[in-house]
């Protein structure tokens, strides 16, 4: 994003400053953490970890909406 012109508040407070390298690379965090240790888990320490991590790549992927129309995503 050249510009946050676009933006609304939280998006340039995630996509708009350091932060967005976080969003990027929580998701990798999360499923190194979750290959290594998913054996030793509980059943729901597992499922929690998981929907941690679905999160974290939706929010990781939501950028696609700000760079992109929706045609040309949808296409």
């Amino acid at each position: 994003l050249p510009n946050g012109d676009m933006l609304t508040s939280f998006g340039y407070a995630i996509f708009g400053s350091p932060l967005k390298w976080l969003v990027i690379f929580a998701p990798l965090a999360a499923v190194l953490f979750l290959s290594f240790r998913v054996q030793s888990m509980s059943v729901s320490a597992a499922q929690t970890t998981f929907w941690v991590y679905a999160g974290l790549v939706g929010l990781s992927l939501s950028s696609i909406f700000l760079v992109y129309t929706t045609a040309s995503i949808s296409q």
